[in-house]
């Protein structure tokens, strides 16, 4: 009998991690690095995945990475003091860049990655509008031009609200994505309200409230 009984958990240990090890999907990332040669990049997992971090030499500029892994994980991947987030996910991600401007290396492949993307180039574009009003209310300050400066500032608070606006809307609009919920968090996580949070928070599906 306890031979049985230890067969028997053998099968069902035995199937539990065949099943497991089936559901694991393959992650491939390839890249092209203008201007890095001969150079390792540093793969670091985002979160508490228990995961070591992952080195990889580029050659001729070019690197691939494998990995297995059940669900998509967001990543970072540092070259130099240059650090690029992206997701692994079930698919072939492709990095495209120059080594002199690695964090703004050009992902594609995924819908994580798209929606990413998508996100962080709306914030660098609010941002480079929040900069040239800064350089518009110095001037005013020069001229000491008090109605020109409170104009202006009237303008930026209105184009900051606008820019956490873009971020909010989205995570609504695309409740599967937690693309879409970690850039909230990570730029505009303090500056919104707790009642403001859960609203989003109540929006979003079950998965990536979970996430």
């Amino acid at each position: 009998m306890q031979k049985l009984t230890v067969y028997i958990l053998f099968l069902l240990f035995y199937n539990t991690t065949v099943a497991a090890k089936n559901s694991e999907s393959n992650y491939i990332v390839t890249g092209t690095i203008q201007g890095a040669n001969e150079t390792q990049l540093i793969l670091s997992f985002v979160g508490t995945t228990g995961q070591a971090d992952q080195q990889m030499s580029i050659r001729d500029g070019q690197f691939t990475y494998k990995h297995h892994f059940q669900i998509p994980i967001l990543v970072s991947l540092k070259l130099n003091e240059q650090i690029l987030l992206f997701y692994l996910e079930p698919n072939t991600i492709q990095i495209e860049g120059d080594s002199k401007d690695f964090a703004n290396a050009t992902i594609s492949g995924g819908l994580l990655n798209r929606d990413f993307s998508l996100l962080n180039k709306q914030y660098h574009q609010w941002s480079s509008n929040l900069r040239s009003l800064f350089g518009l209310f110095y001037e005013a300050q020069q001229q000491k031009n008090k109605a020109k400066e409170d104009s202006i500032s009237r303008i930026f608070q209105e184009t900051d609200r606008l820019k956490v606006k873009t971020a909010v809307d989205f995570c609504i609009s695309n409740p599967n994505s937690e693309a879409g919920i970690y850039f909230l968090y990570e730029n505009f996580g303090l500056a919104l309200s707790v009642d403001s949070l859960r609203i989003v928070y109540d929006r979003l599906d079950k998965k990536v409230q979970g996430s």
